[in-house]
């Protein structure tokens, strides 16, 4: 069974540019690459215009994509509201990474309310937690 996750951008007018993520969609799994790998606007932009992926790699080149640009089958990235995509967090998608350019960070909302306790939601994206505070709370 696969942990779907979707990964997206805040782009400057407020809107949320994403892909959808197939596989090891989990914190441990896909959190981590991004936090690693996957730290900069450029590195970001660059993965999401691939478009939708079967599973995330370190590597924008060596991440398994549906399509490549241009043919049939490529799933491009959608547009969605900040608090559409909050919420889309729900169950069938379990994870929903956020790429704030101008903080150079991620940020992750989760359907999993028990991955959630003790976490301090984000005052500005609401329905969203810093990622790097989950790293933090596996260490304690």
């Amino acid at each position: 069974m696969s942990t779907r996750s979707l990964i997206g951008i805040l782009t400057e007018n407020n809107q949320v540019k994403n892909i959808y993520c197939h596989s090891d969609g989990y914190i441990d799994g896909n959190g981590v690459i991004l936090f690693d790998h996957y730290n900069s606007k450029r590195l970001v932009e660059e993965m999401i215009d691939c478009g939708s992926m079967s599973y995330l790699s370190e590597r924008v080149d060596r991440s398994k994509y549906y399509g490549v640009k241009g043919e049939r089958d490529f799933e491009s990235p959608q547009f969605y509201s900040l608090e559409k995509y909050a919420s889309s967090a729900d169950g069938m998608i379990e994870y929903s990474y956020l790429f704030v350019p101008g903080e150079d960070r991620w940020y992750v909302a989760t359907c999993h309310e028990d991955e959630l306790e003790g976490m301090t939601e984000s005052e500005t994206y609401k329905g969203f937690y810093p990622l790097e505070d989950f790293f933090d709370k596996a260490q304690e």
